[in-house]
């Protein structure tokens, strides 16, 4: 039996590619149509795309009261994003947009709802550019972009024909006058489909807003019972500050009338023991003639001794 002979251990071994360099290198080959995209299906994304269309909808109608401006304000922010999908997974300079550009900032930018939407479609919206991370998820990006396209045709069928219709052609020579056809009443505006849809994106603005509002109220409240409390406080605190004080003032004339009335027994002593000068002349004389008789009796001792 033969062992494999094992390769020198001086020659380099290639390590596998990461998962990385594994998801950079099929961008680049997607990026360049050097593989063919798989088949995606869009309908786990419908539900959300047309939501976040709905939003978009809602805004631009709130912010522009003459409907067919507002039609074509959805029109034009549809082919912005679009056209900003389909670009950016073709060519990596294109995945980056300036949030000042003028033709985005008008037609994209201004609306907040679009943020939602570039957000759904992998786009990061930092402070000055709108970008696409590299590598990109064609797959996901293809379905969304499906999606999304769809979600604007549902709400705004007639800008989504025209935007698909070719171009105008040549006039046709001028036809015989025809009779004037009896006016129709305008098309309605919205489905029943769009407008349940509307009433829903409208029900749930307005309960976020109801729950913001009760939120505010509950703050300012709890600040007022914060201030009240602390209030309170103050003025215990203060109410105890002003009894301490009448408290040491109290104490303070208490002891001063005690130092008064020590300082007058004092005095009354003092002047009871204090003498006159015919008492102290005649203490004197006394001790003079205590001290004289003493003597006087000692020397007549001596003599008799002796």
């Amino acid at each position: 039996m033969m062992l494999a002979e094992a390769p020198p251990r001086g020659d380099p071994v290639m390590a596998p590619p990461t998962g990385e360099e594994r998801a950079h290198a099929l961008d680049a080959l997607l990026r360049h149509g050097l593989i063919a995209l798989p088949k995606v299906d869009a309908a786990p994304y419908s539900s959300h795309a047309r939501k976040l269309v709905a939003a978009l909808k809602v805004e631009i109608g709130a912010s522009i009261a003459d409907p067919p401006a507002a039609s074509a304000a959805l029109s034009a922010a549809a082919r912005v994003l679009l056209a900003l999908a389909a670009n950016a997974r073709g060519a990596l300079e294109k995945r980056r947009v300036k949030r000042g550009n003028p033709a985005f900032s008008r037609r994209v930018g201004r609306w907040r709802a679009a943020t939602a939407v570039l957000n759904f479609l992998d786009f990061e919206v930092r402070d000055a550019v709108v970008a696409l991370p590299t590598p990109a998820d064609h797959a996901a990006l293809v379905a969304k972009e499906d999606a999304l396209r769809r979600a604007f045709a549902f709400y705004n069928p007639a800008a989504s024909a025209a935007a698909a219709a070719p171009p105008p052609r040549a006039p046709p020579p001028p036809a015989p006058p025809v009779p004037v056809p009896a006016p129709q009443p305008p098309p309605p505006v919205f489905s029943d489909a769009q407008a349940a849809s509307l009433r829903r994106a409208l029900a749930d603005h307005a309960s976020a807003t109801a729950a913001d509002t009760a939120a505010a109220a509950n703050a300012d409240a709890d600040c007022g019972r914060r201030a009240s409390l602390v209030a309170e406080q103050d003025a215990d605190y203060a109410a105890s500050l002003a009894a301490d004080r009448r408290k040491a003032e109290a104490a303070a004339a208490a002891e001063g009338d005690a130092e008064e009335e020590e300082e007058e027994e004092e005095a009354a002593l003092a002047e009871m023991h204090r003498e006159t000068p015919a008492e102290r002349r005649r203490r004197l004389a006394s001790a003079f003639e205590l001290r004289f008789s003493s003597e006087d009796a000692a020397s007549d001792d001596g003599a008799g001794a002796a």
